[in-house]
């Protein structure tokens, strides 16, 4: 029931934010045909600890991967499954928050993977909420069957920052995901 609440409370403004994703823009990269990666750094403003955001398409294969820097990491971090929830501030009408099904790993890293067609497409929901530029990302973990949050469930909050050429980055990336998954 605590994670139902941490998850519909209203977003709260950041007031110094500690991690900012983006920063240096987000970088689109074609390994043939098929293979297509967007990547940016998720880091600390005050220090160079850094982490990164990975979508990748390969054929049909889809993947979600957030590595947090050391200091951001949960601290109940485990191997079990769990969900992650990303929620825009301020939200979109079209695509308001993502649900991830995602494997934590001790290091830090969260990732989710699907195959077209076959449940969820937290990738591709991911890359059209960036598309509306968003000012910050809430993200909130959690294991099954307890809550394992970010400091008692409360969401850790990324500010994001944009490049001019990012709109281009997202809009090639998904345009590149739908021509790979139409070719397989």
């Amino acid at each position: 029931m605590a994670a139902v609440i941490a998850i519909g409370a209203a977003p709260k403004p950041a007031a110094d934010p500690t991690l900012v994703l983006g920063s240096t823009g987000w970088t689109l990269e074609y390994f043939g045909p098929d293979v297509t990666i967007l990547r940016a750094t998720l880091s600390r403003e005050t220090s160079g600890e850094a982490g990164n955001v990975v979508l990748s398409c390969a054929g049909r294969r889809r993947r979600l991967t957030i590595g947090l820097p050391r200091f951001a990491r949960p601290q109940a971090a485990g191997t079990a499954s769990g969900s992650l929830l990303i929620r825009a501030f301020p939200r979109s009408p079209a695509d308001p928050f993502v649900i991830a099904h995602v494997q934590p790993s001790q290091a830090g890293t969260f990732s989710a993977a699907n195959e077209v067609g076959q449940g969820e497409e937290p990738v591709l929901a991911f890359a059209r909420l960036l598309l509306d530029r968003p000012q910050r990302l809430d993200l909130l973990s959690r294991d099954v069957p307890r809550p394992v949050a970010f400091g008692s469930l409360t969401p850790l909050q990324v500010s994001l920052s944009w490049t001019p050429r990012d709109t281009l980055a997202f809009q090639a990336f998904l345009a590149a995901c739908t021509r790979a998954s139409l070719r397989q």
